[in-house]
This record gives structure tokens, sequence and C-alpha cells, in this order.
């Protein structure tokens, strides 16, 4: 926050500082530890609604309450979109914006999505497989405890490693339908 959103003088604040992504491996295997598949997808949030001040015992605050603080080293406040949004509303409306307020412009609805690689190895098996919570152990056959898995019954390991896709960067969710955080 001190070096990308409280910035001095003329400087914008990185609306990428704010971004989180989160990443994410999956496999799902036999009940002899084989692959059926393996994905790798990652989510992204461009305007979360609170984040980690850092530290070891430090705390989680909300960024809307981040415009109108100052840098005490360098005197460096947030600038630009999505602060300018909160200051604007709060000097036409006379209010200071909440968290939960679905005028906040961080409300976690602006997320995108990205996938790399892909793979299924279960050519000409079954479709429905029964694995643990975790993927692991897949069987044929439910049994308690174990969440169904769909599987298409083909082997594309053999094929190139397609190019990380993101996919939805312009896509809110939010827009003004009163989506607010927490969410």
């Amino acid at each position: 926050m001190d070096r990308d959103v409280l910035v001095p003088g003329s400087q914008t604040s990185s609306i990428w500082a704010l971004y989180e992504v989160w990443r994410s491996a999956n496999d799902l295997t036999k009940a002899d530890g084989t692959s059926l598949a393996s994905f790798d997808p990652a989510f992204g949030v461009r305007n979360p609604a609170r984040a980690h001040a850092g530290g070891v015992n430090s705390s989680i605050f909300d960024l809307v309450d981040v415009p109108g603080q100052v840098d005490p080293a360098d005197g460096g406040t947030a600038k630009g979109y999505p602060f300018d949004e909160v200051t604007e509303h709060e000097h036409a409306t006379g209010t200071q914006l909440t968290k939960p307020d679905p005028a906040s412009p961080f409300d976690g609805a602006q997320r995108d999505f990205t996938l790399h690689t892909t793979q299924v190895t279960n050519a000409g098996g079954p479709t429905t497989w029964w694995t643990d919570p975790y993927g692991e152990g897949g069987v044929t056959a439910a049994a308690p405890g174990l969440v169904r898995q769909h599987l298409s019954s083909t082997d594309n390991s053999a094929w190139p490693d397609l190019e990380k896709r993101l996919l939805n960067l312009e896509r809110d969710y939010g827009n003004g339908n009163g989506v607010h955080a927490p969410n």
C-alpha cells in the first residue's frame, strides 16, 4: 500500500497493486494413484473489498477506507480510479462510504479467470468417477464421503500444452446491480 497506492506528488495509485490472484492446481486420480485429469485454473479479483496490512501481526482493512489516508513517511495519498470514486461520492453526498455500500467500487465483483493446462487421461473410461474431497482415490461406485466427478472418456495427454488463456478481464459482475461486499 505504501509503495503503490499511497503515492506522493502527482503520481497515480496502481490499480494492479490491489489485484488478487487465487491459483489452484487440481488432480483427479484413480484409487491406484494414476491420473485421470489435471487442471490449473486461477481466479483474479481486480477490485477486492479488503486487504491484508502486511507483517506478522497486522490486520485486515477495508479498501474503501484508504482514500483520505496519508502515508506518514512521504505524505502520499491514494489517487486515481477507483479511489477517486470514493472521494467523489463522499464529496457529493456528504457521507462516508462503507464496505457493504453498493456504491463502493470495492465490491469484489470485477473478476477474471485464467486456464492453462487441462489434461484428461481417461481414454474409453467411465464418465462418472467418485473421489474423496481432494480428488484422490477415484472409484466407479458411489460410497459415503465420496464426491461425484464427471469426466470425458478421452485422452489428450499427447497434445501440446496450450498458452495460458485469460477470460473475462473486462467483466464486472456487480455493475450497479446492488452487489456489495462481502459477496
